[in-house]
């Protein structure tokens, strides 16, 4: 099979989820790519050996409006794809380039990922989202459990495929600790990421605040974001360390290894990458039950699920992590081991070329 990947996102793990995809696609098939060059993980991509365009995209809004009034690099986009005559585009992440290079090689077959089936407050790129995703043959979600969620937005059952997210590996931060051994220092929570509402930080520290009554702990709070309407809550709280900018690639290795458990509160939730990455830095996970994280996270197997908007379950949440470091390091065992084995790179990656198939299958 002939493929043609576009990941055209400059931040975040998007890039590296296209990436470790890539790297396994390329053993069973001939695959070339097209990426941003102002991507973070561009030393990764040229290091890869995988054929690609590497495309000037932009840094800004108003950079985003001036191209599509002049759209040079997406012609080039398409020349290039024209030229390397793929069977099938793969489209791991949204990009607002998207739709118009879909429309431009409306003759490929292509499959687009949908990491958001159910759009974020606030988040108007869905509009743009849209648009590529009818123009799909197929669309790949992350969690079985928002099919329905994406059919609401217009796309067929019988045209979607859930395939799970893999494991994230940073460069940094490999020292694996022994969390089952005592530890004299303060524990260690981690909220890492953006910072926007729905993902209830402000559920975090409350719990915090509950559980500081009888457990020495730190919070540490790392990601870019509008903390204004946390600022009351913060407020004269101790052991809490706030990050609040965009955290580049060769630091997320070093907030992950130092950390005891990691917690999503989200009130709202489709997936979440950072359930791979404290996976592979055996970390414990508490998450809320909704959306498709209980299909990342099964509840006192391979970590905890407590009910969103809850300060008070969550709080006794992470106090089972910290007083039970053996059922602590059970968990988080299990985690790793449901990557190693089940949804590894190998895997989705296997997957991924099933469903370009079933692309290229439905056009002739």
């Amino acid at each position: 099979m002939r493929l043609c990947m576009v990941t055209l996102g400059r931040k975040g793990s998007g890039g590296l989820f296209s990436l470790e995809l890539a790297k396994k696609m390329q053993e069973k098939a001939e695959i070339s790519v097209v990426f941003s060059q102002f991507t973070e993980h561009v030393d990764l991509w040229h290091d890869s050996g995988i054929q690609h365009l590497a495309i000037p995209t932009y840094h800004n809004l108003f950079e985003a409006f001036t191209t599509y009034i002049y759209p040079q690099h997406i012609r080039e986009v398409v020349r290039y794809i024209q030229e390397k005559q793929p069977q099938v585009l793969l489209f791991p992440i949204f990009h607002p380039w998207s739709p118009l290079i879909q429309w431009n090689l409306r003759k490929i077959p292509q499959v687009v990922t949908v990491h958001d089936p159910e759009p974020h407050p606030g988040d108007f790129e869905w509009i743009l989202e849209n648009a590529s995703i009818k123009q799909a043959d197929r669309c790949v979600i992350l969690s079985k459990s928002l099919k329905s969620t994406l059919v609401r937005r217009g796309v067929l059952e019988d045209r979607i495929d859930a395939i799970p997210h893999g494991p994230l590996f940073y460069p940094l931060g490999k020292i694996q600790k022994d969390r089952s051994k005592p530890n004299e220092e303060k524990a260690i929570i981690l909220f890492f990421g953006r910072i926007l509402p729905y993902k209830g930080l402000d559920i975090l520290i409350k719990a915090f605040k509950e559980l500081r009554k009888t457990h020495p702990a730190q919070l540490n709070i790392v990601g870019e974001g509008d903390l204004e309407l946390y600022t009351p809550l913060l407020n004269n709280l101790m052991d809490v360390k706030i990050v609040n900018r965009w955290i580049p690639d060769d630091e997320v290795g070093d907030w992950f290894e130092q950390a005891t458990v990691v917690v999503l509160p989200y009130t709202i939730a489709t997936q979440s990458g950072i359930v791979g990455i404290a996976a592979s830095y055996k970390l414990p996970v508490i998450a809320t039950r909704t959306g498709g994280l209980p299909d990342q996270i099964q509840d006192e197997q391979t970590g905890l699920l407590v009910e969103p908007g809850s300060s008070h379950d969550l709080a006794d949440a992470i106090i089972r992590i910290l007083d039970n470091p053996e059922y602590a390091a059970d968990l988080s065992t299990s985690l790793q081991n449901k990557y190693i084995l089940n949804d590894n790179w190998e895997n989705i990656s296997s997957q991924y070329l099933e469903t370009c198939q079933r692309a290229i299958s439905a056009r002739i």
